[in-house]
């Protein structure tokens, strides 16, 4: 699931399980849908296998749900997909798509790195 909503992702545990890296602890705890779940965090390589390629986000943070707050699925927010990829949501055609940016926005102007906290105001000299 796409969720332009959500500033992270989350990997559900049977998946991180297969990829094995499940986290240690869950207690980081996350505010979602008016409730607060506890969640550890990992750090993974993904392939999205799509109809018409893969979109590879190469290593990248996950929060992973705690047993009693398991997704059944993916759910693929803000950080890293947002930071890497163009997302295009087509509702007149039910479905959504994906392009790989060129250039990415946290590579700065002049290729140099720009964290993922760093809001565009800050990069540009606002105060």
């Amino acid at each position: 699931m796409v969720d332009s909503g959500s500033d992270v992702s989350f990997l559900p545990r049977f998946l991180a399980k297969d990829l094995r890296c499940l986290p240690d602890t869950y207690d980081l705890p996350y505010e979602a849908g008016g409730r607060t779940l506890m969640a550890g965090d990992v750090m993974a390589r993904v392939d999205l296998h799509l109809s018409e390629g893969v979109v590879r986000i190469p290593l990248a943070a996950f929060l992973i749900p705690g047993p009693e707050h398991d997704f059944p699925f993916l759910v693929l927010g803000q950080e890293p997909l947002f930071h890497m990829a163009e997302v295009r949501f087509r509702a007149w055609e039910g479905r959504l798509g994906l392009m790989e940016r060129k250039h990415r926005w946290l590579e700065g102007r002049y290729g140099g790195p720009v964290g993922p906290l760093t809001s565009s105001r800050e990069f540009n000299g606002a105060r």
